[in-house]
């Protein structure tokens, strides 16, 4: 599963997969969107192997301090379930940048 990320970059890169807003995605019959910090046009899905990869990126206010809170989170939806995916967040900002520039 570690070469996941990295086949993804490559595949976005090689325009060999598309990406799209999470506003776009089904899950169940019912639209993905359910997190009030989540920003659905900076949050994307794409379909790979009969699998739906999705990166979710949130914002959330930090009250104490007045400071943004920046959140990534990978997950994998297969067969309806809906699987979180524990990687580096440095590997998940490097695909949810070159998917925002390809």
């Amino acid at each position: 599963m570690k070469d996941i990320i990295d086949s993804l970059v490559n595949l976005t890169l090689d325009h060999e997969i598309e990406w799209n807003t999470i506003d776009k995605l089904i899950v169940n019959g019912e639209p993905y969107v359910h997190f009030r910090h989540i920003l659905i046009d900076q949050s994307y899905f794409t379909k790979y192997n009969d699998k739906t990869f999705v990166i979710l990126y949130g914002e959330a206010l930090n009250w104490i301090d007045q400071s943004t809170i920046r959140q990534f989170f990978f997950q994998q939806i297969e067969d309806n379930a809906i699987t979180d995916i524990d990687f580096p967040i440095k590997d998940i900002v490097k695909l949810h940048t070159i998917i925002q520039i390809a």
